[in-house]
């Protein structure tokens, strides 16, 4: 677990450890992104450093080409994970996603 602990940024505020640990986590993602190509590469490598970061053993990533109704899975970990692309795929999280890109 993250330290919680307050730090004197240069500027005189208050930083916090996770806050740091956050700022870390994207810059090294945007670093090994700009030199990516691939872009399931890059999908892949993002879902991996985010369960990196956020401690976590399992995730996916998954697309929704348009004018398709299931789901694609790109990435899963750990490798050979079992998810559910109907619940992917309700309503509501489809729609909430149409929404935000509109």
């Amino acid at each position: 677990m993250r330290e919680f602990s307050d730090r004197d940024s240069d500027d005189g505020r208050q930083v916090r450890d996770s806050d740091f640990a956050l700022w870390s986590f994207l810059d090294e993602l945007r670093t090994n992104l700009r030199a990516m190509r691939d872009d399931r590469k890059a999908l892949r490598f993002s879902l991996r450093l985010t369960c990196e970061h956020f401690n976590v053993t399992d995730g996916c990533l998954g697309v929704l080409p348009p004018a398709r109704s299931q789901t694609e899975l790109i990435s899963v970990i750990p490798r050979g994970g079992e998810w559910d692309l109907d619940l992917v795929h309700t309503k509501n999280l489809v729609g909430f996603v149409n929404v935000e890109l509109a």
